[in-house]
Order: C-alpha cells, then sequence, then structure tokens
C-alpha cells in the first residue's frame, strides 16, 4: 500500500506575477512531479516482481487545497479526513495496479 498526502495531477492554478509566487509554484510542482516519479517507479518494480500494490492519494476533485503555512490547520486536516472517510466508505480509495 503507498499512500500519498497530495494531488498527484492537480487542476491548473493561478499563480501571482512575483518572483515568491513563482518559485512557490516551481518548488510545489517540482514535489509533486518527484511524487509522481516515485509512483511510477513503484509501480513498475511492483509490476515486474508480481506484487501487488495499492496507490491513494488526494483526488484534484475534492477541492482541498495544500497550504504550507496551514499545514496543521484543523479546518484543512479535518477536510483531508472527511476526504479518506468518504473515499473509504464508497470503496475508491485504494487504486490497484
Amino acid at each position: 500500500y503507498l499512500i500519498v498526502n497530495n494531488t498527484l495531477n492537480p487542476a491548473p492554478v493561478t499563480v501571482s506575477h512575483s518572483a515568491l509566487g513563482i518559485s512557490q509554484q516551481a518548488l510545489t510542482t517540482m514535489g509533486r512531479a518527484s511524487a509522481l516519479s516515485g509512483v511510477n517507479a513503484t509501480t513498475l518494480f511492483a509490476s515486474e516482481n508480481d506484487i501487488d500494490l495499492s496507490v491513494t492519494s488526494i483526488d484534484p476533485a475534492a477541492g482541498i487545497v495544500y497550504d504550507s503555512s496551514e499545514r496543521f490547520d484543523s479546518d484543512y486536516m479535518n477536510a483531508l479526513f472527511d476526504h479518506g472517510s468518504q473515499r473509504a466508505k464508497s470503496r475508491t480509495l485504494w487504486h490497484t495496479t
């Protein structure tokens, strides 16, 4: 089982036209690309070694936006919990490869 505490394919966002805004978005994009690369490598390894793999991440359609300045914000954490609970109850939490 592989849990990614982020969206792997987020919806496009508008970035402020400042060096800080562009830099923050670039770092966020690099982090997601790295996570996706790790998921792809793990999927390939599992496939080549006949290992069952289940992957989950935050659905971009959920509208839960990560803000690094509020990572322990109770509204954000509750939204994540509710999202995971709803997907588990509907049996759409895991993607099996």
